[in-house]
């Protein structure tokens, strides 16, 4: 009798991670949430071209056995090496997505999500606290978003306007046949003003 072949190392790394994702049939039914480790398995059959033992590319390897596009899956692959397997845990409570993930990611560590002080566990009895505090979050930072920011250009032709409005008003005084001791205080106005637009022009540059 013909002794059974022992699989290789790269086909036992590929059975066993192909147990692992097939744990998920499909991804697309879960719209992005995948566990940290199932994505890190994609990464791991598609970097070290495992995928090769069960299919000639990894295009196809994603159709037949993931039931999901190779952009979906690379995607993400990226999501996990962007943001780290806590965005997993936080989009298996409360369904983020990335783009809502990005504005809150810094209130939100390895030990849960940091609001006012508390820190809520990404845990599944914490699910509807976790949603509430990311509503929070998402809220507070839209707020911030909308608050009305400077319009530097317009700031700039208001000046620019006044400083006119000044310069002229000045020409037109000295045009006006003053005194001599007008003149003067006239002429100290004048290098007094051309000192500050000088301190001005200094802090600039």
């Amino acid at each position: 009798m013909n002794e059974i072949e022992k699989p290789s190392e790269a086909m036992g790394q590929a059975l066993e991670l192909g147990i692992l994702l097939g744990k998920r049939q499909a991804f697309s039914a879960v719209a992005g949430r995948c566990t940290a480790a199932q994505v890190d398995a994609m990464r791991h059959m598609r970097d070290g071209k495992l995928y090769l033992h069960f299919a000639p590319n990894w295009g196809e390897y994603c159709l037949e056995f993931l039931k999901v596009t190779s952009r979906h899956t690379n995607r993400q692959i990226g999501w996990l090496e962007e943001f780290g397997p806590v965005y997993f845990e936080l989009a298996q409570l409360t369904s983020i997505t990335p783009a809502a993930y990005r504005l809150i990611a810094p209130a939100v560590q390895c030990d849960g999500i940091h609001l006012g002080g508390e820190v809520i566990a990404l845990i599944p009895e914490n699910a509807e606290k976790a949603a509430e505090a990311v509503a929070r979050l998402l809220a507070e930072g839209e707020s911030k978003a909308a608050a009305p920011t400077p319009n530097v250009a317009a700031q700039l032709a208001v000046l620019e306007r006044r400083g006119r409005q000044v310069a002229d008003a000045l020409a037109a005084l000295a045009e006006s046949g003053l005194g001599a001791e007008h003149r003067q205080a006239l002429f100290q106005t004048v290098q007094e003003v051309r000192l500050e637009l000088l301190r001005v022009e200094i802090a600039i540059f």
